[in-house]
């Protein structure tokens, strides 16, 4: 039987009155009346394809379009989450259609990969070139040291006597001698091992390895060559970002010298094997200076187009972390809207939709009211159509709340909810479960603290509606986190849409605030 719709005071007493209703939309029009209907949340639609699985319906292709624009909304606050930029509160509603902000985000994230690929080879370039700048300023240090070691050594020998063009010889000594090394080319195959063997050439290879891997290479170095190399190595102060890894490692100089070919092959590979950057150390002095002027240049150049690409794509981040929460929010309402379009059936022979749902006796003047805003919003040329008809299930129960009484309700729909018809138990937990709490907890300090916390929390309720990303303890209190949703008592059809949080007759989520008060005052 069809039970009696209470007074409006009343309306939270007992389930409304619910109509069950048929509407009958152009395809045209389809889209914007599920968005109007569910911004008003009166309708919860039926699935009249449940013999369908999911890739048999209509609208399968839109989902998976949804998809992809998810996809490229997390790469690009991905790339806004690693480079710290702040994300906007604001959700600025998108009147856009999905393919459009698909197409949009497709050049965004195009444009972002570009981006994020030059600038990796712009500091992968930066960073050798700070290597090699390491390489010449260490190996100059490393034969310096020698150098002076040596003459210390042989100052007793030297002659008072002796003439300054014998001085300069000597100190030419140590150049020479490093210029007589060279890094060994590859050899040609058709070489004859008999010429290697009977002349052995002098080489050596510079690098920069990783300070923790540097005693493992070299003892590994030494038994690949049987002892026939020398090794030097010095440290770097700072950090170096490594080229491949880009990141901020401490590394080792190091020079390794060695005779024949053979030797070279073997060095080479191992210095590959340990993720060892080999550089070229020219054995001219004038050769080795005019290269270090000419690093220094370019890693001053190559730091100012880094710097004008970090700031390039810092201000696009910016820009799309401005208008990433409006995509989001438009991504899961083209979502929600092609769910419940799936439940729809489509007529073949009037090209039209059908949709069937319960809606509150209440809302019916409402929902005829949107589907003709719809209507006018899509410029579809027939208008929907919606007709009351009758129906052999038990009608759904629907309870009308606002932001007061949706904690309470929160709480009885967690034990059950009550059939269609029924007295509402969360009519008398509003009083009853405040009392229970002031009982349990009867403290004077205890509540007054649990007062002015409710009490700041409804005055500055604009303030912290506004807020998208709450903490834990913060959400506890504001949002009543640990109550439960709303359990059916049956299966039901998801509805069109929830309700926006503007929306004071049903909000989204239960507001604890208030039951705070209650608490607070028993």
């Amino acid at each position: 039987p069809e039970p009696e719709s209470p007074p409006r005071r009343l309306r939270m007493l007992r389930s409304e009155p619910m109509s069950f209703v048929q509407m009958i939309v152009q395809y045209d029009a389809a889209r914007a009346t599920v968005e109007e209907l569910g911004n008003l949340g009166s309708i919860m639609f039926t699935d009249m394809n449940a013999g369908m699985n999911a890739f048999q319906r209509n609208f399968v292709s839109d989902l998976k379009r949804c998809d992809e624009v998810e996809r490229h909304l997390r790469y690009i606050a991905e790339q806004i989450r690693l480079a710290g930029v702040p994300v906007g509160r604001r959700e600025v509603r998108w009147r856009a259609s999905l393919d459009e902000l698909q197409h949009q985000l497709q050049d965004h994230e195009a444009d972002l990969r570009q981006l994020h690929s030059s600038s990796q080879q712009l500091v992968a370039s930066y960073n050798q070139l700070v290597e090699l700048s390491h390489v010449l300023q260490k190996c100059d240090d490393i034969f310096s040291e020698a150098k002076a070691s040596y003459t210390a050594s042989h100052e007793e020998v030297l002659q008072p006597s002796s003439s300054a063009d014998d001085l300069a010889a000597m100190a030419l000594e140590g150049q020479q001698e490093l210029e007589a090394f060279a890094p060994l080319p590859p050899v040609d195959a058709a070489r004859s091992r008999s010429t290697q063997e009977l002349h052995p050439r002098l080489g050596y290879i510079t690098g920069v390895i990783e300070r923790s891997q540097l005693v493992k290479f070299e003892r590994i170095l030494f038994r690949a060559t049987r002892g026939n190399l020398y090794t030097r190595s010095a440290e770097i102060a700072q950090q170096v970002r490594d080229p491949r890894t880009d990141a901020l490692v401490h590394k080792n100089v190091f020079i390794v010298f060695f005779s024949g070919q053979r030797s070279y092959e073997k060095v080479a590979k191992i210095c590959d094997a340990y993720g060892a950057s080999r550089y070229t150390y020219p054995a001219q002095y004038a050769r080795r200076t005019a290269l270090l002027a000419e690093l220094q240049t370019r890693i001053d150049e190559l730091q100012q187009v880094l710097d004008h690409t970090d700031a390039h794509r810092g201000a696009r981040l910016r820009a799309m972390a401005a208008e990433l929460a409006g995509w989001q929010a438009h991504t899961r309402r083209q979502r929600a809207v092609h769910r419940a379009l799936n439940s729809w059936s489509y007529d073949i022979g009037r090209k039209c939709l059908i949709a069937e749902g319960w809606v509150p006796n209440s809302l019916v003047d409402a929902t005829h009211e949107a589907l003709r805003r719809a209507t006018a919003k899509a410029g579809a040329p027939v208008p929907s159509i919606m007709n009351v008809i009758d129906a052999d299930e038990t009608p759904p129960t629907y309870f009308a709340t606002n932001k007061f009484t949706a904690t309470f309700q929160a709480i009885v729909d967690g034990y059950g909810v009550p059939r269609y018809g029924e007295l509402n138990p969360a009519v008398f937990t509003i009083i009853t479960f405040p009392f229970l709490f002031g009982v349990m907890f009867g403290d004077v300090g205890h509540g007054l603290l649990i007062l002015v916390f409710a009490l700041y929390f409804v005055r500055n309720e604009p303030y912290f509606e506004a807020m998208r990303d709450m903490d834990e303890m913060l959400a506890y209190a504001w949002h009543g986190r640990y109550c439960p949703p709303p359990i059916p008592r049956r299966p039901r059809p998801p509805p069109s849409l929830p309700p926006p949080t503007a929306d004071r007759r049903r909000p989204s989520r239960p507001i604890a605030r208030y039951m705070l008060l209650l608490m607070s005052l028993f």
